[in-house]
């Protein structure tokens, strides 16, 4: 399933989705240290959307939406918050060794590059 854009400003996401990216950002706070400006940059934006990710996901999980197949739920990111987003799946996904979260983070990347270009 692709990630639409119901306007310009706010992607929607699957649950899936949502979890692969929480956890890959989850990845970040393991990482060695930051040591050029770019990458001090986007570890620190990729802080922040750690925090909304896995707000997100708790959300999904307390209101036990994971399981409705094909619904969507909307997630706003600032220009800056998907560009780093895109830096940080495009560099981290190798780490991911599972099918399925692997292909909704290509998904993601896919969608964003075509967004961003």
């Amino acid at each position: 399933k692709i990630m639409k854009k119901k306007n310009n400003k706010t992607p929607i996401y699957t649950a899936d989705q949502v979890f692969a990216i929480a956890k890959l950002l989850d990845q970040v706070f393991n990482l060695f240290p930051a040591t050029t400006q770019e990458q001090k940059a986007i570890r620190s934006i990729a802080f922040e959307l750690e925090e909304k990710f896995s707000k997100k996901r708790k959300e999904l999980i307390k209101s036990n939406n994971l399981f409705e197949q094909g619904k969507t739920h909307k997630l706003t990111l600032k220009f800056h918050e998907e560009l780093a987003l895109l830096k940080i799946i495009s560099s981290l996904l190798d780490t991911v060794n599972d099918p399925k979260p692997k292909n909704d983070l290509r998904i993601v990347l896919n969608y964003l590059g075509e967004k961003l270009a």
